[in-house]
């Protein structure tokens, strides 16, 4: 009996392992060093999580990013109920001067993580789709893959319907969207395939807590070249402190191909994939700068003529995207949800000859964790000021900063007030608790303000 109480233990420990419900722990992994601004920070970042086996295991997966002087960094591969996570941890993470884009391929998905703040400038972009479809007569063994994370198109060489959780049931002469966070377009035709079996979209799915994954592969139309979109993959990144974002990241579902015959008169296309995920994590705060854009958009269709004979392919159903911190700012003039975009992907729907409509995929899921401190409209002053404070990390400096730009905000006979009555702190205002002095500067100031 103690035997196999001891069995079952190890069996519900490894299962929790696997089944996490909180974002990755940056403390739990040996750092990297520092990833920050300077002479080598600039240039093209390469993440690599190709598995050898269709299930990976630490043993076997490759977890590396090659850096912009070509060196090449060593991550920590991390299982779950998917494809794993690559864990690149470092002490500190401070882009926010480079210019900079990352980019990978891979099963599995990716996490970047800092021990302390991590800072992702403007011109950082994270790009991580899915690819697009082809046409696979023509390209042999080409099968759309999914970025890191994410699962790949339907095709020929590959699985028909695609690949994932939320990977299409059927493809009849046009082929179905992946499914994600929001669920995949269905085909114009795809009550039945080719063997008279009923057919579908696959099931929305996912929770990035417990699994991070990206988007299903959109179907292939069927006994035609003619490739899904791939699912869009998977990136976390996190903090232990604060994370300022100001750049870009792109989990967007790849576009099926679309083939028309000699003539023109009929055309041939399969399904979009899905939009990836986007987990954000920190500690104490994320701040959202004017420039900043998060996409998992699910994968859109070519569209026909209505003078063609054509079924109507599905777009891919959008991503999901999770935001957790104590608070959340954004410091744009546009409020998160023109930030970040989990759209579905568009259908073919145009009325053709013969042939049904394709449908549009279903919008993703945004998900806020934290107190929402939206503050629109604030000056640069104050954004750039708050944003050196925190990479600093120091108070002294977040309340000097903080101070600075919103004297520097107000108007100047505010300011001169201010200063004569407050800011000077003399006895002749204050201290000496003078009621005439006190009350002629305050009231010449607030009544020249107002």
């Amino acid at each position: 009996l103690d035997m196999c109480a001891f069995v079952v233990f190890l069996f519900l420990f490894s299962f929790s392992l696997s089944c996490r419900a909180a974002p990755l722990d940056p403390a739990t992994y040996a750092t990297l060093g520092n990833l920050v601004d300077g002479a080598a920070s600039s240039g093209s970042y390469f993440f690599n999580s190709t598995s050898p086996s269709s299930r990976p295991s630490s043993s076997s997966q490759i977890c590396t990013l090659t850096l912009p002087n070509a060196n090449v960094i060593q991550g920590v591969f991390v299982t779950n109920n998917y494809l794993g996570v690559c864990v690149f941890t470092f002490s500190n993470i401070n882009l926010l001067t480079s210019v900079a884009t990352f980019t990978g391929k891979g099963s599995a998905a990716i996490a970047l993580l800092s021990k302390t703040n991590l800072v992702i400038g403007p011109n950082v972009l994270i790009s991580l789709p899915g690819a697009n479809g082809v046409n696979d007569y023509l390209n042999a063994n080409a099968i759309p893959q999914g970025g890191p994370g994410g699962f790949a198109g339907g095709g020929t060489h590959g699985a028909h319907l695609g690949e994932g959780p939320g990977r299409p049931t059927v493809a009849f002469w046009a082929g179905s969207g992946g499914s994600f966070g929001g669920s995949g377009g269905k085909a114009g035709r795809s009550s039945t395939d080719c063997s008279n079996n009923p057919g579908n979209v696959g099931p929305a799915y996912g929770n990035l807590l417990a699994n991070l994954v990206g988007g299903s592969g959109g179907s292939a139309c069927c006994n035609i070249g003619v490739q899904g979109g791939a699912g869009g993959g998977a990136i976390e990144l996190g903090a232990s402190n604060s994370i300022t974002f100001e750049g870009g990241v792109n989990t967007n579902g790849g576009k099926p191909y679309f083939q028309s015959e000699s003539d023109s008169s009929r055309i041939f296309q399969g399904g979009g994939g899905a939009g990836g995920a986007v987990l954000l994590h920190a500690i104490n705060d994320i701040m959202f700068g004017a420039q900043a854009r998060i996409t998992a958009i699910g994968g859109s269709v070519q569209l026909g003529q209505p003078n063609q004979y054509s079924d109507g392919g599905g777009g891919g159903g959008g991503g999901r995207v999770l935001i957790q911190a104590s608070q959340i700012f954004s410091y744009s003039v546009k409020p998160l949800s023109a930030i970040i975009n989990v759209g579905g992907g568009r259908g073919n729907n145009v009325t053709q000859k013969v042939g049904g409509k394709g449908g549009d995929g279903g919008a993703g899921i945004v998900t806020y964790s934290g107190v929402m401190m939206y503050d629109l409209g604030t000056t640069s002053a104050l954004r750039l000021a708050t944003t050196s404070a925190l990479n600093l990390a120091t108070t002294s400096t977040m309340n000097s900063a903080t101070t600075s730009a919103l004297n520097s905000a107000t108007t100047s006979a505010l300011n001169s007030a201010t200063t004569s009555a407050l800011n000077s702190a003399t006895t002749s205002a204050l201290n000496s608790a003078t009621t005439s002095a006190l009350n002629s500067a305050t009231t010449s100031a607030l009544n020249s303000a107002t």
